[in-house]
């Protein structure tokens, strides 16, 4: 007769991807975005006082991107700066953000972002710009064009 093996008991781990929240940020459930976005991937960095966290935008707009790849250690409503790379032949666009929410994600939550006035007006037109191209680009290849 063969005796059945049993399994140990397998221990609970603690959860290690928890998004945590700031008690003075605002809740927020809706997209606040007003503008059209892109639906286009680009090099990107988030940046606090810790260092910066390597990523990618999934969606852009002149008021917000969305984010992915950066992992889930900010806190929402915390201040970051996001530097995007729209052209390999330019120096990164610098923006200062507010993480609005986490959206989830397929491995890590998506980081949604909302561009502060405070962010440099040349940068905010160079990304307002480059959304118009892609948008053009995007809807012109939907009508078969």
């Amino acid at each position: 007769m063969v005796a059945a093996a049993r399994l140990a008991p397998t221990p609970r781990l603690a959860a290690t991807n928890l998004v945590h929240k700031n008690a003075a940020a605002p809740e927020r459930v809706v997209d606040a975005r007003n503008h059209r976005r892109a639906r286009i991937a680009l090099r990107a960095w988030l940046c606090d006082d810790q260092g910066s966290s390597r990523a990618y935008t999934l969606d852009l707009s002149p008021d917000g991107a969305r984010v992915g790849g950066a992992g889930s250690r900010f806190t929402v409503g915390q201040s970051l700066l996001l530097k995007i790379v729209l052209d390999d032949a330019e120096p990164p666009v610098v923006l200062k953000a507010e993480l609005v929410r986490y959206h989830p994600g397929i491995s890590t939550p998506d980081l949604c972002l909302r561009f502060l006035p405070t962010s440099h007006v040349d940068e905010l037109y160079r990304v307002a710009r480059y959304v118009a191209a892609m948008s053009a680009c995007q809807s012109s290849s939907a009508q078969g064009g």
